[in-house]
């Protein structure tokens, strides 16, 4: 037996399969409605009108990914934590590291919004929510694993750390 280490690189999932006519409709109507921030789509949409839930079967990973993919960081950041296995299992996809990449970028994408005040108006109700605290300790949880040295100084997992040790620190943000 050799003691060859095996390399591999994760596959990057697309569930596009599962996105349905109605998804597409959907997400084409709410992205022409007068003062909705194009980064912060999902609120509006059937399956955001719940809040900032995790998320539980393929169908809503999909199309957390659809909308992740073209820009929206409330669903980058749900679709991330859903590929986790941080919460109890369900008909849904799971990998671990694709969890820690979207997450990732979807509190990117938040704190890089977050000097606009039309963007802290949209976001504000979700900085409180329970599922998005989840995610910050996901990360800081994580990074080590799949962020790697380069990530523990990042604003990202500073900012994911601080709130995770304390959540006031959350009203700074604001």
């Amino acid at each position: 037996m050799s003691d060859t280490p095996l390399l591999y690189t994760p596959i990057h999932i697309w569930l596009g399969n599962f996105i349905t006519t109605e998804h597409v409709a959907e997400f084409n109507f709410i992205r022409k409605i007068a003062g909705v921030h194009q980064r912060f789509l999902y609120p509006y949409t059937r399956q955001g009108r719940r809040g900032f839930q995790q998320l539980y079967s393929v169908e809503q990973q999909a199309y957390c990914q659809m909308l992740a993919h073209k820009g929206c960081i409330a669903s980058c950041m749900l679709f991330g934590f859903s590929l986790s296995a941080a919460y109890r299992d369900s008909r849904r996809i799971i990998c671990i590291k694709n969890a820690y990449e979207y997450a990732f970028l979807g509190i990117e994408g938040l704190l890089q919004c977050s000097v606009e005040d039309s963007f802290l108006d949209e976001v504000e109700q979700y900085l409180d929510s329970p599922v998005f605290y989840q995610i910050c300790a996901f990360l800081a949880e994580k990074y080590p694993q799949f962020g790697g040295p380069e990530h523990q100084q990042h604003p990202v997992i500073q900012f994911c750390q601080a709130l995770t040790l304390s959540p006031s620190i959350a009203s700074q943000f604001h």
